[in-house]
This record gives structure tokens, sequence and C-alpha cells, in this order.
């Protein structure tokens, strides 16, 4: 299994528009980060973890050619408002990209970009996306994926768990539910 960190940074992204701290001011390239977003490898096939406003550039920073898959944590605009970037993954596999998450988020997904599950009847660029409601146990691309709550202030986000590595983002609080899931992981 591969992971890339396609972007670490904090809901602004980092350095912070108009910010003049000493982080946001350092030329220093670590210092240059992406809102939070992964790519897992594993078997020739790739899954997204949240798409960042920025999407389109970390795809092309980190030679992101392929999407099989996109899980998404939470319905904030830090994870979801590169959600039309998955278009141009639908021109080179040819298919409907499958989007995993929960209910909620599912629901807030067709709220937020009614265009593309009602399309109108002229233009073009839509992304062809099917929803997939998580299930806390499943297995996709020969891995075993465990899909669980941790809590971003009062906000339940998803977390996940792709054999023995976990992305856990956004969080203030671990439930002890979900402390289970973390056991005996590699990373």
């Amino acid at each position: 299994m591969k992971v890339t960190v396609l972007g670490s940074g904090t809901s602004h992204g980092v350095p912070m528009i108009g910010c003049q701290c000493d982080v946001c001011k350092s030329p220093n390239p670590r210092n240059n980060r992406f809102r939070a977003s992964i790519t897992v490898e594993k078997n020739g096939k790739v899954i997204l973890v949240d798409t960042t406003p920025e999407l389109r550039v970390q795809c092309l920073e980190f030679d992101v050619k392929q999407i099989d898959s996109v899980f998404i944590t939470h319905l904030h605009a830090d994870h979801i408002f590169g959600f039309d970037d998955l278009r141009r993954f639908n021109v080179m596999s040819g298919q409907a990209m499958p989007v995993y998450s929960d209910a909620l988020t599912c629901g807030g997904i067709r709220d937020i970009f009614p265009y593309i599950f009602a399309p109108p009847k002229a233009g073009g660029g839509i992304p062809q996306v099917d929803l997939k409601e998580v299930q806390p146990v499943f297995s996709l691309f020969d891995m075993e994926i465990r899909a669980f709550y941790v809590l971003h202030g009062a906000l339940p986000v998803l977390a996940f768990r792709f054999d023995d590595f976990a992305y856990v983002t956004d969080t203030n609080s671990i439930p002890l539910a979900a402390m289970d899931q973390l056991r005996n992981l590699d990373v």
C-alpha cells in the first residue's frame, strides 16, 4: 500500500491569505501546505480521501493520473469544494466515479451540487458520480476498509481504516468506539 499526503494544512491552507505570522511568511517549503487530503494506492487502484478546493493543483503537483474511488469525510468546504474536478477522471476512465460517505454527507453533496444529479438539458462538464453509503466494514480493491466516527467539535466526521493504515482528519476528540478501530495499526 502506498499513501500520499496531498495536503495537511488547515481549512485556510498554509500560508493563509493576509497572514503575517512567521509560518505564513516563512521561505521554508514545508510551510506551504494544501488542505487535508490523501490518496491510498493498492493493487493498481487509487482511492482519494476528500476533494479539497485545490484538488486540481494537488493532482498536478503529485502526478495523480488515476482515481478509482473517492471517500468523503464530511461536508465542510475544505473537504468537498474540489468535487467538480472529478469530471476529468471520468473522462480518463470512461466511467462514473464511486463516491463513499455517510447518508448525511451524500445528501449534502446532492444539495450542494444539484447540477450533477439533475443536470440541465444543455451544457457540459458535469461529473459522473455514483454516491454510495459507506458501511462500517467492507472490502474494496482487496483492502478491508472500516468507517467510523471521530468528533470535529460536535460534528461527527468519518475516519477510515484501510487494512493497517488509518486516516483521521479534523478531530478534537476520538470516542472510545473509534479508539478500538485504531488498535494494532502499522500507521
